[in-house]
Parts: structure tokens; sequence; C-alpha cells
């Protein structure tokens, strides 16, 4: 596993861990997902133009509408089943 593999494999359990103990604080996922979305975007925004930015997204939401993440896919198909 390359160095920047391992670092953000470690950043997704870290996220997930924050994530257990801000539901256990009754924090809802809805809330946590915004939260969450803020922070990658205010990331994001550190390298990009507002431009860039807002391009970029724009191709997350094709990418999300074409099924192409597995987690938010993973998140979607639970959802469908309750």
């Amino acid at each position: 596993m390359r160095p920047n593999q391992a670092a953000a494999l470690q950043l997704w359990r870290q996220v997930l861990a924050a994530c257990r103990t801000a539901g256990n604080g009754d924090l809802d996922t809805d809330t946590m997902g915004y939260i969450a979305l803020e922070i990658a975007l205010g990331l994001m925004a550190l390298d990009f133009t507002k431009q860039q930015l807002v391009t970029h997204f724009k191709n997350v939401v094709a990418e999300i509408e074409a099924d192409e993440w597995r987690v938010v896919n993973a998140g979607l198909a639970r959802i469908s089943h309750r």
C-alpha cells in the first residue's frame, strides 16, 4: 500500500469514528452529512478557484447520478430497503 493510500484509509477510519461519536451525541446522519460536505468543499477550496470548485462539484453530482460512487450507492440501497 502506498503512503497516500494508507493516509486515505486512516482518514476514512477517523471520519467514521468521529461520525459514530457524533451519532452517540444524537447528531443525525443528515446533519453529519452536511457538516462533512462543508468540510470537504472547504478543503477543496484551498486548491481550487470558485469556478473550478463548482465544476468539480457538478462532476461529482454527475458521477453520483451515474452510480459511480459505491459508498453513496450503499447508503441509497440501505434507505430503499427500509
